[in-house]
């Protein structure tokens, strides 16, 4: 069980060293206490979508997957800006902020 930040960032980092791509182009950052920052520079997904002509209907898969992450380890979360379909469709460009609550705290 994930009690602390600090746990979740020793996941999350252990996690990537083992799962990241060189394909995937995004910075992961923590601002703040309890926040967590995902910055997509480039997105794999969104690009693939677009060289198969279906950008204009891509709905993103990549943060519901991480909100699946928090959800499996039991971790309260917040999310802004809370989107739907794709930021790189909009506005070009892709970020959202976690804020996580640990035990209620």
């Amino acid at each position: 069980k994930i009690r602390s930040m600090g746990a979740l960032r020793e996941l999350v980092e252990a996690a990537w060293q083992l799962n990241r791509a060189d394909f995937m182009d995004f910075a992961l950052s923590y601002p703040a206490p309890n926040r967590m920052r995902w910055e997509v520079r480039r997105c794999f997904a969104f690009d693939g979508a677009t060289r198969v002509g279906v950008a204009d209907r891509y709905q993103c898969g990549i943060f519901p997957r991480v909100e699946t992450w928090f959800d499996g380890l039991r971790v309260k979360y917040t999310v802004t800006p809370a989107v739907e379909g794709c930021m790189m469709q909009t506005d070009g460009r892709c970020a959202r902020e976690y804020t996580l609550t640990f035990d209620g705290k």
